[in-house]
């Protein structure tokens, strides 16, 4: 117990008056800015309660319990006030999810650039007939998507990745000037979106 007073009165003695009234809450404020500019708030409640907590050990060693819990207070309301900020958007976040936007409506002009709505032909396109037409006169460009393909093949795949692109490419092979029925056009259309989307995310 001496030590610990010898410690209180020493922190009392030589820590400067300006830290905990200037140094503290200047501390949080930053934070506040900080957290409502890069994001981040969920670590701004635990952090300005560890320097809130700091300040009033530090006044309790200076003065006494009494003005320590009016420093509390203060505090508190000091730190609940810029909290405030966070009710404005994240200027990154909101950067991000533009960019994202950007991203998703790329990813449709290019969808519908290389790949035609699959229009069934009239003439034998009841359920359950024999096989209505090739991937290419159905507007697919097979071909496309096998030189995407190449092209990711060539990129640094996760393994996951690097399977599902070696399946879409046997797939695609085996689909290639085969006479294709209605479900199986409807796969070919599935491969062409999965590659697109795998493009997005590599970048290409």
């Amino acid at each position: 117990m001496e030590i610990f007073l010898k410690m209180i009165e020493w922190v009392g003695a030589n820590v400067p008056a300006w830290v905990p009234l200037i140094a503290c809450p200047a501390l949080v404020v930053a934070f506040a800015v900080l957290f409502t500019a890069v994001g981040g708030r969920k670590a701004y409640a635990p952090l300005a309660l560890a320097v809130g907590a700091a300040g009033v050990f530090f006044v309790c060693c200076a003065e006494s319990a009494t003005v320590g819990a009016i420093y509390a207070a203060l505090f508190l309301f000091v730190a609940g006030i810029f909290a405030l900020l966070f009710l404005i958007p994240c200027p990154l976040k909101k950067r991000a999810e533009g960019r994202e936007d950007r991203r998703r409506a790329r990813d449709e002009a290019i969808y519908n650039t290389f790949r035609e709505e699959l229009e069934l032909p009239e003439e034998g396109a009841q359920a359950g007939e024999e096989p209505l037409a090739t991937a290419e006169e159905c507007g697919t460009c097979l071909s496309h998507v096998t030189a995407l393909l190449a092209k990711l093949k060539k990129e640094k795949l996760s393994p996951a990745d690097r399977l599902e692109i070696e399946a879409l490419t046997r797939t695609v092979e085996g689909y290639r000037g085969k006479a294709l029925s209605e479900k199986e056009l409807h796969l070919v259309n599935d491969c062409l979106a999965t590659v697109l989307k795998l493009t997005a995310k590599y970048k290409l």
